[in-house]
């Protein structure tokens, strides 16, 4: 299986992690297909009318916390259904942020996610 080159970005502010967001989107190759998993609706709703962007919303526990298991579940799901050539992962910031990517370079992820980048909006 090929890895999928994946960017984590991450801000407590959700304007900064939107204007990132959209940075990294302007700049994929054309035609090429995107995932968003996205840790707020409103990037849901912004960007569902995309084309070639697909985007899902992440459960709303802490995903490192107590939502650790449904994070990996969701993200492991839409690996699988979507099939993304790149996966931009939106996160809150805070000091939840370096564990949930500690989690996305564990021996599972590491093996279907090139984490290409951590991006911090900020």
């Amino acid at each position: 299986m090929r890895r999928v080159p994946t960017v984590v970005v991450s801000d407590v502010d959700r304007a900064e992690r939107h204007r990132a967001l959209m940075t990294l989107l302007g700049g994929r190759p054309p035609g090429a297909k995107c995932t968003v998993f996205a840790a707020d609706a409103a990037t849901l709703d912004q960007l569902q009318a995309e084309p070639q962007i697909d985007v899902r919303l992440a459960p709303a526990a802490c995903p490192c916390c107590v939502g650790q298991v449904a994070f990996r579940f969701a993200l492991t799901r839409l690996l699988r259904e979507s099939a993304p050539q790149y996966l931009i992962i939106e996160l809150p910031g805070g000091p939840h942020a370096p564990r949930i990517e500690a989690m996305l370079r564990d021996h599972f992820f590491s093996a279907v996610l090139d984490l290409v980048t951590e991006r911090r909006a900020t």
